[in-house]
């Protein structure tokens, strides 16, 4: 996937900042959570 890819080289970018790697992985996880509540909401209507 392009995203894995696009993570890998942020982390390799940003390998010294771990409190910045933190920081993506807990919007990267909301933003998960948005779409899968996004997902099922659209589901019950269609």
């Amino acid at each position: 996937m392009l995203l894995q890819s696009v993570i890998k080289v942020y982390v390799k970018a940003c390998h010294k900042r771990k409190s910045i790697i933190e920081l993506f992985v807990k919007i990267l996880a909301v933003t998960q959570l948005y779409f899968v509540i996004l997902f099922f909401h659209g589901f019950k209507y269609y």
